[in-house]
């Protein structure tokens, strides 16, 4: 029986849980050639040749007939440019579909990614409910790629505790995911210490990872966590690594800057930032994030009395709950009708829903302002908040629950450490809250 090179080698890399081949490409490199170009694989070599010889070659290529070169090069895409992105993966699809299964798992990774930051996110939604057929399933590192993209859409979407079930429900723990996404991660949890070390380790050789789309997200997680923690230099230190190589996605870092902004008291500068983040997501075709800027825009025309400007940020946010109904963005539509509107159910709602959320930083920012623009009032007496409690302990808690039941992990010392702290922080956030009721 004739075996193709390509499926022995993949055969024998699977059953060995390798993660590199090596090939001796012997007096003919011809076959290895079509192998490693048609399989979408990569090959390690040396080269002699130093930099005069490349800088011949930019010279050669610069003579070279415009024509031909523009010919080379059928389409550019730039890494921002999502809805581009989108659109020429589905004038290609059965080119990418048709491909070996690698080709398969990327095109569809790019192409469900693409949707989802230009609100579109029944791909994304339908391919977590199949992880079954995820291409190639079957091979390790094709799974953890996939589980990779997952997370990162999610933390950057804000559900976090869907990260806890996905990660539970493939038997993985948080610690095999990139460091990028365990600062995010972490964060949202309100490991805040745990973010900022995490992060740090993460900027150590980012050069090579910079344009990658969890590094925005984890950017804007940590540096607004840096702000909520009166850490201001270095959360601007922060900012600054992040913009050396702009990120995709990097909306999300005028976001966090706009937080900034505001904690240093300009105001008027978060605004202008916070206008310009909104009109360059609409020229990109941009959703994903959009969110967080109409609702630090509401608070913003709410604390100047601009009520034509808070409804316009409300109108925003409603129709971004309809388009891409997110656990986040239900969460400030919610906040936005409460403060603009000064509606009690839908206060009450948002304090149900941020209390289920468990994200420690989210709920102290609900809470604060619903305070602030007076959709809160504190009575006599603590039962209207209680009734927003979660009896059976929060939605995020139980999932870690049940990620290390499903994985047989005993949580490390400084992980009950944390644990602790954190029901603690929790009991003191009640406290701190439970005399409110919705005005």
């Amino acid at each position: 029986m004739m075996f193709a090179i390509s499926e022995v080698v993949n055969a024998a890399a699977t059953a060995m849980n390798a993660d590199f081949v090596f090939y001796d490409a012997g007096p003919n490199i011809g076959a290895l050639n079509r192998e490693v170009v048609l399989g979408n694989r990569v090959i390690f070599g040396s080269v002699n040749a130093n930099r005069r010889h490349y800088e011949a070659a930019i010279d050669a290529l610069s003579r070279a007939d415009s024509a031909w070169l523009h010919a080379v090069i059928t389409r550019r895409v730039p890494l921002d440019r999502w809805r581009e992105a989108s659109e020429l993966l589905a004038e290609t699809e059965a080119v990418w579909r048709g491909g070996n299964p690698t080709s398969a798992m990327l095109g569809e990774l790019t192409s469900t990614m693409a949707r989802l930051w230009t609100g579109s996110p029944e791909p994304f939604e339908a391919g977590l409910a199949a992880r079954h057929a995820w291409p190639p399933r079957s091979v390790r590192r094709h799974r953890l790629d996939q589980v990779d993209s997952h997370v990162t859409a999610l933390l950057v979407i804000g559900d976090a505790h869907r990260v806890e079930q996905l990660l539970a429900e493939e038997g993985l723990a948080a610690e095999r995911l990139p460091l990028y996404c365990r600062a995010m991660l972490a964060a949202a949890r309100g490991a805040a210490e745990a973010a900022v070390d995490l992060a740090r380790r993460a900027i150590v050789g980012a050069d090579h990872h910079g344009h990658e789309t969890r590094s925005a997200g984890m950017y804007a997680s940590v540096v607004s966590v840096l702000v909520a923690r009166g850490e201001l230099a270095a959360a601007k230190q922060l900012l600054a690594v992040a913009r050396r190589i702009p990120p995709t996605l990097a909306h999300l870092l005028d976001i966090a800057h706009a937080r900034l902004d505001r904690a240093l008291g300009d105001e008027d500068t978060a605004r202008t930032r916070l206008r310009n983040c909104a009109v360059d997501a609409g020229e990109r075709g941009l959703v994903v994030g959009t969110d967080l800027v109409w609702h630090e825009l509401v608070d913003l025309a709410l604390v100047r009395g601009d009520r034509a400007e808070a409804e316009e940020g409300l109108a925003a946010l409603t129709r971004l709950s309809e388009l891409m109904p997110t656990g986040r963005t239900t969460l400030l539509t919610l906040l936005a009708r409460a403060t603009v509107e000064k509606d009690d159910e839908a206060a009450s709602a948002c304090l149900r829903l941020a209390r289920d959320r468990a994200q420690p930083l989210e709920q102290a920012t609900v809470v604060e302002r619903l305070v602030r623009h007076g959709a809160m009032v504190r009575p006599a007496d603590r039962s209207a908040y209680a009734r927003t409690r979660d009896p059976a302990g929060s939605g995020a808690r139980r999932h870690r629950a049940d990620h290390l039941r499903a994985t047989q992990q005993q949580p490390r010392a400084y992980e009950q450490n944390l644990c602790d702290a954190q029901l603690a922080d929790d009991e003191r956030a009640t406290e701190a809250t439970s005399g409110y009721r919705c005005a």
